[in-house]
């Protein structure tokens, strides 16, 4: 009997030869079987660092976009608020915007002691000087009007706008210092 074998013939006799070409091929097949999972197994480890590192970064990540976020809702709706209370504004739209004020700071809060938990700790002093931040725009917030804003109603006050200005910086130093923890 001739078979062929990756295109060359092979001669085979009758007897031995359906015997033994399943002979082999269940015997590489078994051995080929065998290297794949006990490549799988050693390679199973590694994976499972490299997910893990992958999810660290990906919570890191999103507690940083949190952070941001909040701190410019907070930054925005401070300013909200001192336009409000120069302005005379409804009662109802300074509660509105005090409630919204309050879930951005405690978001901010929240971030804040996360990164403290979990680290790294130049992220995390980054943040405290970002909350360092918010808490100097809060306390100008209902600042009163200076000479210039006196002229334009929509302008705020010099100590509010540096407060606010301080607050932008320490969000922009804070995106600069999470980026190089999210490569």
């Amino acid at each position: 009997m001739t078979s062929r074998c990756l295109g060359f013939p092979i001669v085979v006799s009758e007897a031995l030869g359906v015997h033994t070409v399943r002979v082999l091929t269940t015997l590489l097949t078994g051995i080929f079987t065998l290297a794949g999972v006990t490549t799988g197994v050693l390679l199973e480890p590694l994976k499972a660092v490299f997910a893990a590192r992958a999810r660290a970064r990906n919570d890191r990540a999103d507690r940083c976009a949190r952070l941001v976020e909040a701190a410019m809702t907070s930054r925005a709706i401070s300013l909200e608020l001192n336009r409000l209370n120069r302005q005379g504004g409804s009662q109802a739209d300074i509660d509105a915007a005090v409630g919204q004020y309050r879930r951005a700071r405690g978001e901010i809060r929240q971030v804040v002691a996360t990164l403290h938990l979990y680290g790294p700790d130049n992220l995390a002093t980054s943040a405290d000087r970002l909350r360092s931040a918010d808490r100097e725009l809060r306390a100008r917030r209902f600042d009163g009007d200076d000479a210039d804003s006196l002229i334009d109603v929509d302008a705020w006050p010099t100590t509010v706008v540096a407060a606010a200005e301080k607050l932008e910086r320490a969000v922009f130093a804070f995106t600069v210092d999470a980026r190089k923890y999210m490569r």
